[in-house]
């Protein structure tokens, strides 16, 4: 967790893909893989999330502070650890379906309630976060003060259901060894789409000529420079034009 704050003043607590396609008689595009930073020192805001709840494992009622790293907006993944102010942390990839799923929860916060504050927007977050990462724990012993949340929650879900195949997701996760461990909002990376038409090169000579036709081209896709990772193809119409 975060800063800790318990009620009556006692100790606180807790304080690839981007997916760009290549036509076969075209030379295909290649991406790197994210580059994650070596070290990053946890920066403390000074300010609240919005939002309260209560672990009757510890008998603590608080709310978290937010933090930051390289700049980044920072959320604790283990609600049973301690975040210590001012650690050094390194990151790591976090898991490709952790990442969509936490990125499309943001994203449905940040459209559905974008009327909401910053902060109590990044407090609803958190517990997502938490309920992803520690769910056992959460539903054993945490309990929101905002009475709406698994609604909220549910909701996000259901963006995420209806919204996960639009998108591939990277996210990263920073470990420190003397601290809990974090995570940033992941990237959302929308998945792309490939138009062509195809022309005559001598339109003079196939313009009504029954012997030529612009339908049935077919246009193999690859992920890769090589030509190796085959994705699907286009077929185009009768007016030149395919997309996939």
């Amino acid at each position: 967790m975060g800063a800790t704050i318990k009620d009556g003043g006692s100790r606180a607590l807790r304080v690839l893909l981007a997916f760009a396609l290549a036509l076969s008689a075209a030379v295909g595009i290649s991406t790197a893989d994210k580059a994650y930073a070596t070290e990053a020192a946890l920066v403390e805001s000074d300010q609240f999330f919005d939002f309260y709840q209560y672990d009757s494992n510890t008998n603590n009622h608080w709310q978290d502070e937010a933090f930051y790293l390289n700049g980044e907006a920072a959320y604790c993944i283990d609600i049973t650890s301690l975040v210590v102010r001012g650690s050094t942390y390194s990151s790591q990839a976090m898991p490709a379906d952790m990442a969509k799923r936490l990125g499309l929860y943001k994203k449905y916060l940040d459209v559905a309630h974008g009327d909401w504050s910053g902060l109590k927007r990044g407090g609803y977050f958190q517990y997502m976060v938490w309920c992803e990462y520690t769910p056992g724990y959460m539903s054993a012993y945490v309990t929101p003060d905002n009475a709406d949340f698994f609604g909220v929650y549910d909701s996000a879900k259901a963006y995420y259901q209806a919204n996960k195949d639009l998108y591939e997701a990277e996210g990263t996760e920073w470990v420190s060894a003397s601290s809990q461990s974090m995570c940033v909002t992941p990237r959302l990376i929308p998945h792309g789409a490939i138009e062509l038409t195809k022309a005559s090169a001598h339109p003079d000579l196939t313009a009504s000529n029954a012997c030529y036709t612009l339908a049935g081209a077919e246009y193999s896709i690859y992920s890769d420079p090589g030509l190796s990772g085959y994705v699907g193809k286009i077929t185009t119409d009768a007016n030149g034009y395919g997309k996939a």
